[in-house]
């Protein structure tokens, strides 16, 4: 009987456009290509990362890197796929990748196993929509994360999804809660 999670979802129909429309794309510095696909899943990743193609350029988890949590590469469905780009595929590849924050762990310190993470806070927004090409696997999405502030154990990410040409596809605000290691 408790309340676990409540979300809010707002649908709408187009408008006219009235300050901004049509905005120029804005590439997130994106690698030229794909770098070393990176396996993942269980036990260490989640079941469903072992149906997408993570190639990571920056931002390596248990690295113990904490000058700077940041977080870039390719993510996306194999590069043969013939699945279109859907909103709802955007919205699930937005938050496959690890949470930056686990860039800043020292891979020393997991004795007793990686930390608990929690999601306080989650808000996802679509800038532009998406093309349902599946030419976009060929490549993948340009991602990026950056945490930008936090303290004692409670941290905020910004997390950005961009096609290779520089459509900003989504943007991904979290507020986590990171447990300890030991």
């Amino acid at each position: 009987g408790d309340l676990w999670t409540r979300a809010v979802v707002v649908f709408g129909v187009d408008r006219s456009p009235t300050a901004v429309s049509n905005p120029a794309p804005t590439a997130a510095d994106p690698a030229p290509q794909p770098g070393t696909v990176v396996p993942l899943g269980p036990p260490l990743a989640p079941e469903f990362t072992t149906q997408l193609r993570f190639a990571p350029v920056l931002g390596f988890p248990f690295s113990g890197t904490v000058d700077q949590l940041v977080t870039a590469g390719w993510v996306g469905l194999d590069e043969d796929s013939d699945d279109p780009l859907t909103p709802a595929m955007v919205a699930a590849i937005a938050d496959a990748w690890w949470t930056t924050s686990l860039v800043g762990i020292d891979g020393a310190s997991l004795a007793a196993g990686p930390p608990p993470v929690a999601t306080l806070d989650f808000a996802l927004s679509f800038p532009e929509p998406a093309d349902p090409d599946p030419a976009v696997w060929r490549t993948g999405l340009w991602h990026t994360g950056r945490v930008i502030g936090g303290h004692d154990g409670y941290l905020t990410e910004v997390r950005t999804l961009h096609t290779s040409d520089g459509r900003l596809l989504a943007v991904n605000t979290q507020m986590q809660a990171i447990g300890r290691t030991q």
